[in-house]
């Protein structure tokens, strides 16, 4: 709507005009050129609010994720050993049981995940070559020791070692290892075992 000044000023130049007796067409020419003006004045008014100068912003979010895995023992996270024969064992330094498969799985890895560093730890039987596990059982047998290894590389994971496990890709991630009683010196005894293996993993 045009403004209450801009009307007065038509009629007042229209009162002008007409005094002065000059034509329509003068005066119908300036009003039109006036009316001109307010429509311009209008439509230009609005534009201010549009500064070519206007700072815009906007957010953008995302998350870094730390790589994980779910992790769990297989067969079980308590693994039989069995019954050893004394007779196989006494009197015959470094000997050992059969084996027992033992196996670390990795599910629902983080995306980007490619190896994970596994890092042992238990009671190290002190005084031996090999890293192995003390038998936490102090009433049970005497000199019987857990051997642990890898099963691909045959590499020796006591306490205090480490060992980097790299994923293979469209394959399940399964770390196999091989479990075993261990006497280093054959000074055997009957009785129970019982060995507690810790890992941490590490992720890359």
């Amino acid at each position: 709507m045009m403004n209450n000044w801009m009307i007065a000023l038509i009629h007042k130049l229209r009162m002008e005009l007409m005094r002065v007796n000059n034509g329509g067409r003068l005066m119908k020419s300036f009003e039109v050129f006036i009316i001109t003006i307010g429509l311009a004045l209008m439509f230009v008014r609005p534009a201010w609010a549009y500064d070519a100068n206007s700072t815009v912003n906007f957010n953008i979010t995302g998350k870094i994720e730390e790589p994980v895995c779910e992790v769990s023992v297989k067969p079980s996270s308590a693994i039989d050993l069995g019954t050893v024969s004394y007779q196989s064992l006494s009197g015959k330094p470094g000997a050992s049981s059969a084996a027992k498969t033992v196996s670390i799985a990795f599910d629902n890895c983080s995306t980007g995940t490619a190896s994970v560093t596994l890092m042992f730890s238990g009671i190290v039987f002190v005084g031996n070559d090999i890293n192995v596990y003390m038998n936490e059982l102090f009433s049970g047998a005497q000199d019987v020791w857990l051997q642990l290894q890898s099963a691909v590389d045959q590499k020796n994971l006591g306490p205090g070692d480490s060992y980097t496990y790299f994923f293979t890709d469209g394959a399940e991630h399964v770390f196999n290892m091989i479990a075993r009683m261990y006497t280093p010196n054959g000074r055997v005894t009957a009785g129970s075992v019982s060995y507690t293996v810790t890992f941490n993993v590490a992720y890359k």
